[in-house]
């Protein structure tokens, strides 16, 4: 029961991460981080490489928004993440 529950978090995390990639790219960018935010507060069950990707995408958006220093720090974080 348990391998099911996260297989459909896993499944619903990987969406949004999509989801805010495609909001990303039609200028979306406060829609797509909100995307990327429920990513990085599910601590139900914490998928390293979903985090790795969440933090990469919440990087791209700050960049895209003209913010270096907190994309930068966005890509320090992702980098704990790397296995």
């Amino acid at each position: 029961m348990i391998g099911s529950i996260r297989i459909v978090g896993e499944v619903s995390q990987r969406a949004l991460i999509s989801i805010s990639i495609a909001l990303q790219q039609i200028g979306k960018h406060r829609l797509a981080f909100g995307m990327v935010e429920q990513v990085l507060n599910d601590q139900s069950q914490p998928i390293p490489e979903l985090k790795l990707h969440a933090h990469v995408q919440a990087a791209r958006l700050w960049l895209d928004l003209g913010s270096v220093e907190i994309a930068l720090a966005f890509l320090g974080r992702a980098r704990e993440h790397l296995s």
